[in-house]
């Protein structure tokens, strides 16, 4: 603390007394009164000074002692406080403080220094990488928020108030900013590989696991050791993880499963989400329908199969040939070959059947053809001859002789009768006279 004074020199055996309160200069020339003081300098008087002229005080180390009286007024350098940090974040953080005195001359700037610890350890005014933050001057306590700082790096900080007399800093403070890094650093599929190949920066994966396959466990590592990841499935709640062990179990739906690994700096703010969209394919079924031998015209089949494990039924339709499927028979309009197929829809767990193919041929049942008026008188008339047939009144063709015309004249004549039906066949031969 400095004390100017005006001092008045006299020679007289009146004293200064000293009262043992503080450490004081006087600035002023002094002029000895024969004990040595004879230079202009400034002097440390050692207490408290009152202008009673008792008796000599003792004013420094070399016992000057100091004649006379003076007046004046005490003034220092402004008091600081300690420092502290509030609210640190990735980027940003409070300093709290106080400015405890201005020493009696007023504060003309006031504030708070920072640095990165690695360029500058001691942020003074005008340091390398010091960086000021000035506040409005006055007494107490005071919140200096600092921004735009770089996460995961140490910082030193000051407080500093200037006056007249010169300036103070705070105690040094020092802090180390939040992480901001949300990265996984690896994603472990307990069931193959995931496509894409992990990277840090990807978020979309996708992943295809059998239908056996009814469970899976994910393996996350964070990037940063001070993350925290948690993981849920197909919109439920986040379970939180310890990064670079695997998780539990995670049960699998057929079809489509959405997987979200959620991973939250040490912030508390900055977050980024994985998903993994891993397919667990349906299950296969299969069809039983046995071959199915060449058949007649008038047969009719009942169809039958057995079919998978989805529950639904098994269908049935004609692919090619002159078939008819009513509930499930069989039947047929003529003869040829004739395909069937036999199908079976899948559902949410299971994949529609492969359908089964069944080839094979028709032919026309054989019908009794019977021949009848053979003989005949000729008259120049035509002389058919006639049929029956059985079943009954099918259709027959005749030929004589080659010719479907009757004969008019006598002879012999080759009759030849042919079923011209779709279901039946027959013939029967003959010979007219």
């Amino acid at each position: 603390m400095k004390y100017i004074v005006s001092i008045i020199i006299c020679v007289m055996a009146s004293l200064i007394k000293g009262q043992a309160e503080g450490d004081y200069q006087i600035i002023s020339s002094v002029v000895d009164n024969g004990g040595g003081l004879s230079r202009s300098a400034d002097y440390e008087l050692l207490g408290s000074i009152t202008s009673d002229p008792v008796s000599p005080s003792v004013l420094n180390s070399n016992d000057y002692t100091l004649y006379g009286g003076f007046v004046g007024q005490f003034v220092d350098i402004p008091a600081v406080g300690t420092i502290e940090a509030e609210t640190i974040t990735a980027n940003a953080a409070n300093i709290t403080g106080s400015i405890q005195s201005d020493g009696g001359d007023p504060i003309s700037e006031q504030g708070v220094l920072y640095a990165v610890a690695a360029v500058n350890a001691n942020p003074l005014l005008g340091g390398e990488g010091v960086i000021k933050v000035i506040t409005p001057t006055s007494l107490g306590a005071f919140t200096v928020p600092l921004s735009g700082l770089q996460p995961e790096t140490r910082y030193v900080i000051k407080a500093f108030a200037t006056n007249g007399q010169g300036t103070v800093y705070s105690p040094l403070l020092a802090l180390t900013t939040l992480s901001s890094n949300a990265d996984l650093n690896e994603l472990v599929f307990s069931f193959g590989e995931i496509s894409p190949v992990f990277s840090k920066a990807e978020t979309s994966y996708f992943a295809t696991v059998s239908h056996t396959t009814t469970s899976i466990s994910l393996l996350p590592t964070v990037a940063q050791a001070n993350a925290v990841v948690a993981l849920r499935i197909n919109g439920g709640d986040y379970t939180s993880l310890v990064s670079g062990s695997a998780s539990n179990p995670l049960s699998l739906n057929v079809g489509s499963n959405v997987l979200e690994i959620r991973v939250i700096a040490q912030d508390g703010v900055t977050q980024k989400i994985y998903s993994l969209n891993v397919t667990r394919e349906k299950a296969s079924q299969t069809i039983s329908f046995g071959a199915i031998p060449d058949k007649l015209t008038t047969d009719a089949i009942n169809l039958t199969a057995t079919g998978g494990a989805s529950g639904n039924p098994v269908t049935f339709v004609v692919t090619s040939g002159p078939g008819v499927i009513t509930n499930n028979v069989l039947t047929f309009t003529t003869s040829g070959s004739v395909t069937i197929t036999a199908s079976q829809a899948g559902n949410a767990n299971y994949l529609a059947a492969d359908n089964v193919v069944r080839t094979f041929n028709v032919t026309k049942a054989t019908a009794t053809v019977t021949l009848g008026s053979l003989a005949q008188t000729f008259d120049g008339t035509p002389r058919p001859a006639t049929v029956t047939t059985n079943p009954a009144n099918l259709a027959v063709g005749f030929t004589y002789a080659g010719s479907s015309t009757p004969p008019t004249n006598a002879g012999s004549y080759e009759v030849l009768a042919t079923i011209s039906d779709l279901i039946y066949q027959g013939s029967a031969t003959g010979t007219l006279e």
